[in-house]
């Protein structure tokens, strides 16, 4: 069976058939396309999305000692049955490109079904994702040969959690089952994450780019947003795959729509959300607002870490998407609170290379100060946007002081 919204088991709402749910409110076809001969775009569900499985391009090149292709590693998070666990996972040393997916062990799981990390050769990158548990174990399937690594931030409280599919990922978008091809600038998609999504609604989504014919970047905002290429949540290099956590609030008709601004492939798999009184958006509009910006002033150094201001409250969180522009070296960041005693080098957010642009959301506590702040290993401008803040008891912190724990990393054996 599947639900709409699952809230400790319980299905909210409406018809539970695998294919009228999720359409029955999407309003397939509700596009805008100003300057394209598109007809059409349309939300997918259930056995439709099997054969697309998760993004994956050329050819292994065998690495010793990594995972083997088509392993599968569990761990335990420490969470508790029915929190969806915040991880920060990172394919290191890749032998080929592939991907890495983060999920609940049990009989419904589908370890081929969606993507979290997606990856090339040589190259390490990291996502964020959040992953509803049955009993605290998580496990990632590696679709080639690669390291993997997870770092658990946190959790979103069991009794907050409002889990889509029972608590497994469901691919929700994808343009490369659609007639219409890739997606491109101009294009205005908008779409409910759940049938019984509410507007203001934070969702929780994974974003994934495949075959981009440029550098560009995608923002997935409210329905009714002013300015959709004011913020960016996936940045992209041309032909290269990438894939993003984020939290998107949705906008009028309880709505959220895609931007890009090169032409490409998108896929969206949607995990959860929170009841809209447990967040309070970072703008008015619902739309992310930028509250850090290196460009303005000067960019990181190696090893430097800052400290800055957010509109967070006493016990609030921070969600946010942090990106990495302009790096002159290999290196990774990490995001977290100002109360952190540990070694901000010993976990990362984002992980990047040279002259690429990198982008990962996260959710970070603010420290009793109402700041955050921000670790660069290598030289890097560094840019921060809130999509807003928790309320104190939702996002609950594996740690006392907030910061993350690496629970998982298969170069240590």
């Amino acid at each position: 069976m599947l639900c709409g919204l699952v809230r400790t088991g319980v299905c909210i709402g409406g018809d539970t058939s695998p294919v009228t749910m999720w359409r029955r409110n999407a309003m397939l076809g509700d596009m805008k396309a100003p300057h394209t001969s598109h007809t059409k775009r349309a939300l997918l569900v259930g056995a439709a999305l099997a054969a697309s499985a998760a993004v994956a391009v050329s050819g292994p090149s065998p690495i010793a000692s990594a995972v083997a292709p088509g392993g599968t590693t569990c761990f335990e998070s420490g969470a508790p049955a029915g929190a969806g666990v915040i991880v920060n996972g990172t394919a290191a040393a890749p032998g080929g490109s592939g991907f890495l997916n983060f999920y609940a062990p049990g009989p419904a799981a589908d370890p081929t079904g969606t993507s979290s990390v997606n990856f090339a050769p040589g190259a390490a990158v990291a996502n964020s994702v959040i992953t509803p548990v049955a009993d605290g174990e998580i496990c990632v399937y590696n679709s080639e040969s690669v390291e993997v690594i997870a770092d658990v931030a946190g959790w979103i409280d069991p009794d907050k959690l409002l889990a889509f599919n029972g608590g497994q990922a469901i691919r929700v978008f994808d343009t490369r089952e659609q007639t219409a091809g890739k997606y491109r600038p101009g294009e205005e998609f908008c779409f409910n994450p759940a049938s019984n999504s509410r507007a203001g609604q934070p969702s929780f989504i994974n974003v994934t780019i495949a075959g981009a014919e440029a550098n560009g970047f995608v923002n997935i905002y409210p329905q009714g947003a002013a300015d959709p290429s004011a913020n960016s949540v996936i940045n992209f290099n041309a032909g290269r795959n990438v894939a993003n956590g984020v939290t998107v609030t949705t906008g009028t008709e309880s709505k959220f729509c895609i931007f890009t601004s090169a032409t490409t492939h998108v896929i969206i798999d949607a995990i959860g959300a929170v009841q809209n009184e447990e967040f309070t958006p970072a703008n008015a509009d619902n739309t992310a607002d930028r509250i850090f910006n290196t460009r303005n002033s000067s960019p990181f150094t190696a090893g430097e870490e800052r400290c800055f201001a957010t509109e967070a409250g006493a016990g609030e969180s921070v969600v946010l998407n942090a990106t990495a522009f302009g790096a002159t070296g290999n290196g990774f960041l990490n995001v977290y609170s100002s109360d952190a005693t540990a070694d901000p080098a010993d976990n990362s957010t984002v992980n990047f290379r040279a002259g690429a642009n990198v982008a990962n959301g996260t959710i970070v506590p603010a420290g009793a100060d109402g700041q955050i702040c921000v670790y660069a290993s290598a030289p890097t401008q560094v840019i921060i946007d809130a999509a807003g803040y928790m309320a104190s008891g939702v996002f609950v912190a594996l740690n006392a002081d907030g910061s993350a724990t690496r629970v998982l990393n298969t170069r240590g054996g």
